[in-house]
């Protein structure tokens, strides 16, 4: 989601791969905070259409993770262009909330407004607090892939699929434990080792080793694979949930979101503006519609009434509200854009990028002549 690249560096093929992601996403809050999925019969057509499209969907947050590594493995990682996100999520954060409050809307209260004006601390958006210390962690997690060779790297991911993917199943569904704080995906150790999967994809150049065929195979038959595990476990829960199978960390998550990156890493797309405008907007969309005040007042429990169409006609109302979603979040993203350029706000970001670049080069360029000295 969070991804910063410059337009000449940019991929025409991860552009669209972003897009989809956050496509996928949307569509994940309009069937789960929609209420669409908590409406339907359990095995009725409408239960396996609609919760197939949830397991297609729930590999975008994956993805946009896996994003990150793939586009930042090797590089030098710049602290402005955190220092940039951080604006971003304050703005929708802080703003939003305002306007609801100015409306009357929503009751104003001193404790809530710090909420909002503090949104790393208080986990108003749960992605960007774990990217926060994804990111800081980033040039660590590059020495890592710099210097593993190509087998121990194969072998890591070979293994930490197997384990989590084991870990996140019998620990959450046997023990009802989590020990290593995964949270099914919702932290920022998953999304560390999602970085790692990522960058080892770019870095050894994994979708070069088959024919892009051979990997959309792979790719149908993992989710087959993953809908038909949530079959037979919610089949033996008498069909009351569509447990355990949810998580970031089960294993053809997993599978399914880093064949996906397989795929459109395959595909050769050059730059393209209307991608780029696109795949920039990405995170200021999923900012303004994950706002808790916008997804209360207009998502939740506002599209059970899909229930009541027919199949393919519910599927395409689905797509189209998230299309719709997409569009309204980029217009107001492409105004903040335009707000932050008037501000000067990457100008900003880039001042105290350097300030901390010298102040830290000065630091620690004294503490090696000391111990020259010594």
């Amino acid at each position: 989601m969070t991804t910063t690249l410059n337009s000449n560096n940019r991929n025409g093929s991860i552009d669209l791969f972003r897009i989809i992601s956050m496509l996928m996403v949307i569509v994940l809050h309009v069937l789960g905070h929609g209420g669409v999925l908590w409406s339907l019969k359990a095995k009725s057509a409408g239960w396996f259409t609609y919760f197939g499209l949830e397991t297609v969907c729930l590999i975008a947050v994956n993805c946009f993770a896996l994003t990150t590594g793939f586009l930042y493995v090797g590089k030098k990682i710049k602290i402005k262009n955190l220092i940039n996100l951080y604006f971003q999520v304050l703005f929708f954060s802080l703003i939003i909330a305002i306007i609801f409050f100015i409306t009357g809307k929503r009751d104003f209260s001193t404790k809530t407004l710090l909420e909002y004006a503090l949104p790393i601390l208080s986990g108003r958006y749960w992605y960007f607090s774990a990217y926060f210390i994804l990111f800081l962690i980033m040039p660590m997690l590059n020495l890592i892939l710099e210097h593993l060779s190509k087998r121990s790297t194969y072998v890591f991911l070979i293994v930490a699929t197997i384990l989590i993917g084991a870990y996140a199943f019998f620990g959450t569904m046997y023990f009802k434990k989590d020990t290593f704080v995964f949270e099914n995906g919702y932290s920022f150790i998953w999304l560390a080792v999602l970085y790692l999967f990522g960058g080892a994809i770019k870095k050894y150049e994994i979708y070069k080793k088959l024919r892009r065929r051979w990997w959309i195979l792979a790719y149908i038959a993992s989710n087959l694979l993953w809908f038909g595990c949530g079959f037979l476990l919610s089949y033996v829960n008498n069909f009351k949930t569509y447990p355990y199978v949810t998580g970031y960390n089960f294993v053809f998550n997993i599978l399914s979101s880093c064949l996906l990156l397989i795929i459109f890493a395959s595909i050769q797309i050059k730059h393209n503006k209307i991608l780029a405008f696109f795949a920039k907007c990405s995170f200021g969309v999923y900012l303004f519609h994950e706002h808790v005040f916008m997804r209360q007042t207009f998502i939740t429990d506002k599209f059970s009434f899909i229930k009541n169409y027919n199949i393919l006609v519910g599927v395409l109302a689905v797509c189209l509200i998230a299309v719709s979603i997409y569009l309204i979040g980029s217009v107001v993203d492409f105004i903040r854009q335009m707000i932050f350029k008037l501000l000067r706000i990457g100008k900003f970001s880039e001042l105290i990028d350097n300030k901390l670049s010298a102040f830290c080069e000065k630091r620690f360029k004294d503490k090696e002549e000391v111990n020259v000295i010594d």
